[in-house]
């Protein structure tokens, strides 16, 4: 028996009525789409039972009454046992003879459509607080050469490469090697620029994004903070504090940290929506509901000489109804977890540009309001006279050690007349610079007087700081009123901060169609879970873990279909249009026209002669855009390494000027520079020269025999010029379509009775094995009235279960400490395993699984970096306990 339930309430049904449920994940019609489970619409009667439940919903001049606009949540289930979990639609009511009749309904599966979750939410509207960082040269460096370290231990979650709007080239001739035009040279002994600091944008793992999505976007989380008191004030003034945008007073005490955390800790905790606990110096402040805070902001204020280290723990988030979760099965693995998001988002404004309000602190207050470092004066007099006249003179010097940091003063005001005139000024003044290099003082000399016919004025005004990078500066202000004695207010010496906001620099894509693209890339597909959530997974895992069921004596052979099923003739993996100059070059010179990494796959019925099968043609085209990395070579005719260990790439057009690409994913690949140290432009033009080792940018994860790649075509190496076989197509779509389309692929169309036992926990990636021969479910669609199952089959791909060893049968780490994660089927409980010396030694790797809660996940680790001047090498043998199956892979170590 067939049980209806919507909200908990079993509803009537009629005996005879028709009830089709049709359960489709991955249509191989359409590659493009996800679907799910859903019925059509049916029947059900308007018994005094449904008639309650739906609150006479037909009757509109009802209070309260049943709300259709949205599905609500329901089961199906047979015979008592769970069938579908699901949502329910009410469409209609229907009348018959004037008189309520029934209600038509239908259920929809729990593959809610995820961009009713992301809605046009931007990749810009998620906080990434953890890697916002300082903007400054030191920052920088550290980023290209090590990474940057996020607030909560990630290592090089951010990095900084040598992707630039620059075109770099490498000269080392020590007596003649400048820039040239708009190209700079950046070797350590060439006489050009160097990197410049302040060229380079960061990149973010990708693996980081589609966490934070999945923090944003899932059960919630309350937002949670840690104040540390790092320095107590001489003087126990008036704090601010900023929560969610909303800035509140904070009092202190005289006293030890622990006193004064104790304290505050009181204080916020007497705040509407925030409880707070402190231990020792240390303040824990905890919002009440879980909701999306904006970035906290303390300001000492009074309290002279406090500091304070505020930091996000928890980033808070709104719970979702359909929270979304990332398998780690694929989206830990190095494919995935080492690619990073490039951040360029436009040209409009300087990365970590920002104004700061000059912070008077001292001298007069006859005029300066120090609350809030405005200006305030009045000049009157009357309507036929000049009036009162008011002369400001404000001064600006760098403190020692900041004397190369441009820098802009901006006077901005307002003036309201006694007639109700608001007439608002501003002023830029850019610091000059002197002969010598460093940039000279600012200032800034007004004289104010009222209009005539005007009773009375009224001036308001700042001044404001604007770098592009950290700075530190004293400032003065001179006063006179009416020609009399001057008044001066002054500023002490103060840290104007610049910081690199992530969020901020996130190219312009909405979420949604950032994991579109995502999920295109790589195969992806959404798999509904019981408890509402949606679980991305590749479909080669998803498939993996599905069951074999014999069914044969369930089927009716005596009518049943084979199928042509729907064929493609082509299909498109496309890139974005290339915007810089060697990826549009390499289009215009492609003799099908794709830009480099994009493909065409055309299915042909024979090669000889060439004809196509007969079927439509599709394009998967990707949001992201690819470039062209160029390895640099030492053009100095006198260097022995003409080849250089350097990786750049040319945010450019064909006139040298700068672009802004659709966004860039790529790998990175740490390598020594010893031999080609590079020039390095840091904070206030003081020149570094880097020698160790730096990170560069590449679109194939290693460097030589890249065990994978971000393209489609297998295109020749921007880095040794070899062909990069292991690549999306090759990797995730080859496999897949070659057996879809393959000659002897049908699609079979049986009708079966199967038992309820299986029925209810049938899966789409199962098997279905009939007559000895295995099929893979496409869809299928079960009358719940008669209990016949219409499957719609498909043979000639692949049908095992967790007989592989999913990783590269070559594997080249470069020269560096680095960990590598592998998906494979039950690794930890499926497979032994065993280290095989070849003459270098096994101590050097280490390898295993993730850990035994990660079964899917493969380890293997180089534990130090190679010094020994010479590749080393082991054999990595795998052994499938059920199947005996060995698989060997090589191990090969690069050296610095």
């Amino acid at each position: 028996m067939v049980n209806i339930y919507i909200q908990g309430q079993l509803l009537d049904q009629y005996d005879d009525e028709v009830i089709e449920l049709t359960s489709s994940v991955l249509d191989v019609g359409d590659l493009t789409k996800n679907t799910g489970d859903f019925s059509k619409t049916f029947t059900i009667p308007a018994s005094p039972n449904n008639n309650k439940h739906f609150k006479h919903w037909y009757n509109a001049s009802i209070d309260d009454g049943f709300d259709a606009r949205t599905k609500v949540e329901g089961h199906i289930d047979i015979d008592g046992v769970p069938f579908k979990t699901g949502k329910w639609r009410l469409t209609e009511a229907i009348f018959k003879d004037g008189v309520i009749d029934g209600y038509v309904i239908n259920f929809f599966g729990n593959l809610p459509n995820i961009k009713d979750t992301l809605g046009d939410d931007m990749l810009s509207d998620i906080n990434f607080v953890h890697h916002d960082h300082d903007w400054t040269g030191d920052v920088v460096k550290e980023g290209l050469v090590d990474g940057l370290t996020s607030t909560t231990g990630g290592q090089r979650e951010v990095v900084y490469t040598p992707i630039s709007t620059t075109r770099y080239f490498y000269d080392s001739n020590n007596l003649s090697s400048p820039d040239i035009g708009d190209s700079v040279n950046i070797a350590s002994k060439g006489t050009g620029t160097g990197i410049k600091w302040s060229d380079l944008r960061p990149s973010i793992k990708a693996k980081t994004i589609v966490d934070s999505i999945q923090h944003k976007y899932g059960t919630g989380t309350r937002q949670s903070v840690s104040l540390t008191i790092t320095q107590v004030p001489t003087f126990s003034g008036l704090t601010k504090l900023t929560l969610n945008g909303i800035q509140y007073p904070l009092g202190t005490i005289s006293g030890t940290a622990t006193d004064i955390a104790s304290f505050m800790a009181i204080v916020i905790t007497a705040i509407d929506g925030y409880t707070a606990t402190s231990v020792g110096g240390i303040v824990n402040i905890l919002s009440d509901t879980m909701q999306p805070e904006l970035t906290p902001v303390f300001d000492a204020y009074e309290a002279t000489g406090m500091e304070v280290n505020l930091r996000v723990i928890n980033v808070g988030a709104y719970p979702y109804e359909n929270p979304i979760v990332f398998s780690d099965d694929f989206f830990q693995t190095s494919e995935f977890e080492q690619m990073y998001l490039w951040l360029k988002r436009d040209d409009d404004e300087d990365i970590g540009g920002s104004t700061q309000i000059v912070n008077f602190d001292g001298g007069s207050e006859t005029y300066v309001n120090r609350d809030t470092d405005e200006v305030v004066f009045t000049l009157a007099g009357g309507a036929l006279n000049t009036g009162d006249t008011m002369q400001t003179i404000f001064k600006m010097s760098d403190v020692a050690g900041f004397e190369n940091i441009p820098y802009t003063v901006i006077l901005r005001g307002t003036r309201t007349d006694s007639d109700g005139t608001i007439v608002e000024f501003e002023q830029e003044v850019v610091a000059p610079v002197g002969a010598d290099g460093n940039v000279n003082d600012v200032s800034v000399g007004r004289n104010w007087s009222k209009p005539l016919l005007v009773a009375s004025s009224v001036f308001r005004m700042s001044y404001y700081i604007k770098t592009n990078t950290n700075f530190q500066y004293t400032a003065s202000l001179q006063q006179i009123f009416n020609g009399g004695s001057p008044v001066f207010s002054s500023a002490s010496a103060k840290e104007k901060a610049s910081r690199v906001v992530v969020s901020e620099m996130m190219p312009e894509i909405k979420v949604v169609d950032f994991l579109k693209g995502l999920f295109d890339m790589f195969k992806l597909v959404i798999i509904p879970q019981d408890d509402g959530s949606m679980y991305v997974n590749t479909l080669d895992s998803f498939y993996s873990q599905g069951n074999r069921y014999d069914i044969s004596d369930k089927v009716d052979y005596n009518t049943f279909k084979v199928k042509r099923g729907e064929l493609y003739q082509s299909i498109g993996f496309k890139f974005e249009d290339p915007s810089t100059i060697l990826n549009t070059e390499f289009k215009n010179r492609a003799r099908d026209k794709q830009s480099y990494g994009s493909t065409l796959v055309n299915i042909y019925e024979s090669l000889r002669p060439i004809k196509l099968i007969d079927g439509e043609k599709v394009d998967i085209k990707l949001p992201f855009e690819q470039v062209i990395y160029e390895r640099l070579t030492d053009i100095n005719s006198t260097s022995l390494d003409v080849l250089t260990t350097i990786s750049t790439a040319s945010i450019i057009d064909k006139d040298f000027k700068p672009v802004t690409p659709k966004p860039i994913l790529h790998y990175i690949s740490e390598q020594a520079i010893n031999n080609n140290q590079v020039k390095f432009l840091s904070s206030n033009n003081i020149t570094e020269t880097l020698s160790s080792s730096m990170l560069m940018p590449m679109n194939q994860l290693g460097t030589q025999d890249a065990i994978y790649s971000l393209l489609f075509e297998a295109e020749f190496s921007c880095w040794d010029g070899a062909e990069l076989t292991n690549n999306l197509y090759s990797i995730h779509h080859k496999d897949y379509l070659e057996s879809v389309f393959e000659l002897k692929r049908r699609t079979f169309n049986y009708d079966a009775l199967l038992p309820t036992q299986l029925i209810t926990r049938l899966g789409l990636n199962d098997i279905l094995t009939i007559e000895g021969i295995d099929y893979r479910i496409n869809k299928f669609k079960h009358n719940l009235l008669t209990g016949i199952t219409k499957l719609d089959l498909i043979n000639g791909f692949d049908t095992t279960l967790n007989e592989g060893v999913f990783i590269p049968s070559l594997v080249r780490p470069n020269a560096f400490i680095n960990t590598l994660y592998f998906n494979v089927p039950k690794a930890y409980s499926g497979y032994t395993q065993q280290k095989i010396d070849v003459g270098d030694g096994t101590s050097w790797l280490t390898i295993g699984t993730k850990n035994a809660a990660k079964d899917n996940m493969m380890l293997i680790r180089c534990n130090s970096d190679n010094n020994t001047g010479y590749r080393r090498s082991m054999i990595v043998r795998y052994t499938n306990i059920e199947t005996g199956i060995v698989t060997d892979i090589t191990i090969t170590q690069n050296a610095k």
